[in-house]
């Protein structure tokens, strides 16, 4: 697990293996505590390789219009925690909104898990 702020995150992404996840999270807010713990905890089950993004030191920089990652066309982040899988120079698949609005931690958990499980035999 590699854990980068937004300013070293391309640098970081051109160098991620193929198939690796990443995760999108802000150490402020709520549901990123409570879930990217056991998120961390899936992918390392998994036995994949995790790149996790700090996208914002403060609430009204993530919320920002013009903040990068939120308009970038690779990955539509609307929200965070959002796990995506990277492959072949793409987001393949994505998880967002059913993860932020896991209420409980074993509930992300339960998420992520079953999220890595149905992309991992794609």
């Amino acid at each position: 697990m590699t854990e980068v702020p937004l300013a070293g995150f391309e640098h970081a992404l051109h160098v991620l293996p193929n198939g690796s996840y990443i995760l999108f999270k802000a150490d402020w807010c709520g549901d990123c505590r409570r879930g990217v713990p056991p998120v961390k905890e899936a992918v390392a089950a998994a036995r994949a390789t995790l790149l996790v993004v700090d996208v914002a030191q403060q609430p009204q920089e993530w919320k920002a219009a013009g903040h990068p990652l939120r308009g970038d066309p690779r990955f539509q982040l609307s929200g965070v925690p959002t796990l995506v899988l990277w492959r072949d120079g793409a987001v393949a698949a994505k998880l967002a909104s059913t993860l932020e609005k896991a209420a409980t931690a074993e509930a992300a958990r339960s998420v992520a898990a079953e999220f890595i499980r149905q992309h991992s035999l794609a």
